[in-house]
């Protein structure tokens, strides 16, 4: 690949931004990427804030399935002791109960699988 703005010359690196190919002449280096230009090192550092951002809000989101998770499988537990405390509500407290601890095991599979993306 050559060099977009001197063609004569062999590129080695590719901008972040707008993906052509630069020189060791042209290659603006930022912290996360090359830049070919002052435009597209702007257009850089934006992006590499998007993907801070990105990795941060991640890391609230795992947190976020296993408080869930958490609360569910705190009512479905409250439902448990409901049906055996009251026989009248029995079915309707094992029904309950069961729902919101599937939904508890599923959250928690949500969030592992979250976890093993990064």
């Amino acid at each position: 690949m050559h060099c977009y703005t001197h063609p004569n010359q062999q590129a080695n690196a590719i901008c972040k931004n707008c993906n052509k190919g630069v020189c060791p002449l042209c290659a603006i280096e930022l912290e996360d990427g090359i830049a070919c230009s002052e435009h597209c090192a702007e257009k850089v550092k934006m992006i590499n804030g998007m993907i801070n951002r990105n990795q941060s809000i991640q890391g609230k989101t795992k947190g976020a399935y296993y408080r869930a998770a958490f609360i569910y499988g705190a009512l479905g537990c409250l439902f448990f002791a409901t049906a055996f405390m009251y026989s009248d509500l029995k079915f309707y407290g094992f029904a309950a109960g069961s729902i919101f601890i599937i939904g508890a095991v599923l959250t928690i599979i949500s969030g592992r699988k979250m976890s093993r993306s990064n």
